[in-house]
This record gives C-alpha cells, structure tokens and sequence, in this order.
C-alpha cells in the first residue's frame, strides 16, 4: 500500500481484475480495464474525497454513485481514476450504447436503467448532491412503474415464500402427463440420481436443482406440478405480485455474450378457452425454448409444461362443479405419496411406446440366461452320461440348472432355447443370440405379457410410504 497503483509490484494486480469490475467486453477484460467507474464533480457525490451520506440532501436513492460508462472511458481496474463530469453536458462519457440507455448504481445500492433520451437537466440533478432530483422522478420514466428497476431477486424470493408458507397447503406433488414419450426415461431412476448428486433427502422445486429436474422431465414428456392452495385470496394477491416481477425479469433480455450461449426471456397472461386466466413464462436458450404455464385452479395451484394439461384440470374442476357434463378422470380422493394412472383415451397413443421398452425388455432378460445355460450345456455334454440315459441335451441342462442352481430358465417371450451338440452355442428361437440378437416390436399376444396389453383398459396404482413399510394399491381394469 506504500507504493503506487502502478509500481512493478503492484501491476500485478492487473490481470486479477474482480469479476465485479469485468465488462461484456471480453478486449477490456484481458487488459484489466473497467467500465464501472464514479462520477467525478465538485457538485457531486465525489471530487477530491467522497461525501459524508449525510451530506447528500436528496437522499441515498436519489444520487448516482457509479457509472457503467462507454467502453473508451474504460481505465485499468487499479488505477486511481474516475469519469470527469461536465455538468453543462452531463451524459458525455457514458450514453450507454450497449442497453439503450446506461446502467446506474445510486447511493442506497439500487440499480437502475437511465435510458438514452432523459433530459439533460435530469441527468444533472441525478448526479449532484443537492439537486431535487426527487421532483423529477417521473420526468426520468413518464410511465414509471415496477417494471422499470432491475429484477429485484431478493422481493421475488420473499413473495415465493410467501405463497409457500401462506398461501399453500403441506400437498405437493410432481406429476407426469400420460403422453408419447420422446426417449424411453426412467424417472425414477433419474429423481434417485439427482438426490445422490446433491446428496439430499428432497428436491425442492423452488430451488435451481429442483428447477433443472422440472425441466429435464419436461423435454420427454408433459409435466405438471401441483399444490393444495389453503387461501386463495392470499394466492392470488401474491401471483399478482409476482407477476409484475416476472414481467421486469422477462424486460432483461438476451443475458449472454454471444448468439448461442445468450438466454432469452418471455412473459404473458393469456385467457384460456374456459375465459380463465393464466399465465406463462418461457426461457430460449440457443435453438431450445422452454415454456411453462401456471395458475390457480380451484382448491389447487398447478405449474405445467404444456397449456393442454391446464384445460384438462379446468375440465375436472368445471366437473365436480357440475358447471360441464363431460366424460373427465376423477382424481383420487386419497392423499398417496405416488400415484400412476394410464387413462383409457390416452392408451392407445402411448401403448406403443410401452409394448416397444416391454419386449426390450424381455430380449435383455432371456439373452441374460444365454450365458447360464451356454455353460451348462459344455458342462453336461463333457461328462458321461449313464449308458440308460436318453434325455436330450435341453432336457439335461435344466435338470443340471435346477440342481445347482434351484432355477429355470425360461424365455419372456414363449421361446425355444435351441443346444447344438458339439458345442457350448445357445440359441433362442425369439431373440436369437447376444452376438446376433433380435426381437419382435411388442410382444406376442399369445404371451402373458402380450395378451395383457392387448386387453388393458384401465391401470390405477397407489404407493403409500407408513411406519411400518410400503403400502401399495394396484387396481388394473381389462376389456
């Protein structure tokens, strides 16, 4: 500290720039400049030695304490230098080509936008200390409202908590739209990962992770989030708020430093065909947009990824109203932990899909048995057997399987397991060997599992987590 910014030892420092000063302008950053500089003036907040808080009259929120300023007013991070302001042209130095207008820190912290075409005399008394820029608040937005700050994170995370706390009741739940899935997920599977790689015991959906999860189930199939809403006057009162909050964070555009990696934002409210309000948000990231929609339906407040799944719970709620006959899925009146439900209409849609991953299935399961039986079958053709036996190969290996290993192996599929003598091949008449393997599209409906799909009408299935274990109701319903 005893010597000066630009003393050999201390130039060091340049090229350690704090990411607070760093500019969207990468040239500026690898030369350790800044474009975050203080309005220097004698009638200022800062000449020779910033003032005491208590000498700003207009107040802490009314008087401009740092500048993002044009980037050839950029100056080295540790040098001591500021942006000279003339007051007979007070925007000189800082028009803000890169927004529209130029970013602004006032004296209490926040920040705000001064577009371009704000008046001069504004400006001025923005940047004095005693200049009344209070009275010319709405001469700087003639249509001042919320949406003119910056997203206030911190007032958007209270109006969550307080829809959470106060708002909403102790049900919530993750569901799943019974849609034409795009690749064969196991959601299970992945909700177990997600809680290991964060090494918690929950998912909170209002959290980054839980938002990344809602997403990533989003892109396979339909997704809806669901909570029991306890006070739907308080809800609503705060979804209005948060939509004004969400209408600013949409205003803060194209967040990024190049076209690929730049996200884009987007809000509206729109009516749906039952003349309901609801709202949507959407993130571009790149070629992908992601949309979701949410509103208040009845006793329950509902977060989806397509508008389709909203009109059905309207159609529901119309329902139990009596506002709309129509033939609509009652929902379970029981409080589960997880429910699974294939509805009727949407079964001849899906069931493709699932017969498809089903006979996967069985392929995997029967060439697993290929491995078992290839070596049981050398085993029982090297040792000699009894002059009176007269048993085939097929026959010996599965008496041989069931004395050691108390098993039988079979085929899901109906197949044959074919032993050629001489040698340890095995081969299922279905699927064929693990070098050359094959399968039919769904399975046979000559099977078990083929005559079920054929005939199924209706799945409904109810998992209950109690003290004293898993508690599971599965009710099918065949035609």
């Amino acid at each position: 500290l005893e010597e000066p910014w630009d003393s050999p030892h201390n130039l060091n420092l340049v090229e350690q720039m704090p990411s607070a000063y760093s500019s969207p302008i990468d040239s500026l950053n690898e030369q350790g400049k800044t474009t975050v500089l203080v309005p220097r003036n004698e009638s200022a907040i800062y000449s020779d030695r910033f003032r005491n808080l208590s000498q700003v009259i207009d107040g802490n929120s009314n008087t401009i304490l740092l500048i993002d300023v044009d980037p050839d007013q950029a100056v080295i991070w540790t040098r001591p230098d500021d942006l000279d302001v003339d007051m007979e042209h007070p925007r000189r130095g800082w028009q803000g080509t890169r927004y529209g207008g130029s970013a602004v820190a006032f004296a209490d912290s926040h920040v705000e936008l001064v577009p371009e075409h704000v008046q001069e005399s504004v400006v001025r008394e923005l940047l004095t200390v005693a200049g009344g820029e209070q009275s010319q608040r709405l001469r700087i937005y003639p249509n001042y409202n919320q949406t003119t700050n910056f997203f206030d994170e911190r007032a958007f995370r209270r109006q969550i908590s307080k829809l959470v706390f106060e708002g909403l009741g102790d049900q919530m739940s993750l569901n799943l739209y019974d849609g034409d899935p795009l690749v064969d997920f196991n959601v299970s599977q992945f909700l177990a990962t997600m809680l290991r790689f964060n090494r918690r015991e929950s998912i909170q959906i209002f959290d980054p992770q839980g938002l990344i999860t809602l997403l990533l189930l989003s892109i396979n199939s339909p997704v809806y989030v669901a909570a029991e809403v306890k006070d739907p006057e308080s809800v609503d009162a705060t979804l209005q708020r948060i939509d004004d909050m969400l209408a600013a964070l949409a205003r803060k555009n194209d967040v990024g430093r190049n076209n690929f990696f730049r996200i884009q934002q987007d809000y509206y409210r729109y009516s749906s065909n039952s003349s309901q309000h609801m709202r949507a948000y959407s993130l571009r990231f790149g070629p992908v947009k992601w949309r979701f929609y949410w509103g208040r339906i009845g006793n329950g407040l509902y977060l989806a990824s397509k508008p389709d799944i909203l009109e059905d719970l309207m159609a529901i709620e119309q329902a139990e109203k009596g506002e709309e006959k129509r033939d609509v899925i009652e929902d379970s009146a029981s409080k589960s932990h997880a429910l699974l439900r294939v509805r009727p209409k949407h079964w001849k849609q899906v069931s493709p899909h699932y017969q498809l991953a089903w006979a996967e299935n069985q392929r995997l399961g029967c060439l697993n048995n290929i491995g078992i039986l290839s070596s049981l079958s050398r085993t029982v053709q090297l040792m000699k057997p009894p002059s009176s036996e007269g048993n085939s190969i097929h026959e010996r290996v599965m008496q041989l399987e069931a004395q050691l290993l108390d098993s039988s192996s079979y085929c899901p599929a109906g197949g044959e397991y074919q032993f050629n003598p001489g040698t340890a091949h095995v081969e299922c008449s279905v699927h064929g060997t693990g070098m050359q393997p094959k399968q039919p599209v769904a399975p046979d409906n000559t099977t078990t599992l083929g005559g079920f799909f054929s005939h199924l009408h209706d799945l409904h299935m109810e998992l209950t987590f109690l003290e004293e274990g898993l508690r599971a109701i599965a009710v099918l319903e065949l035609e």
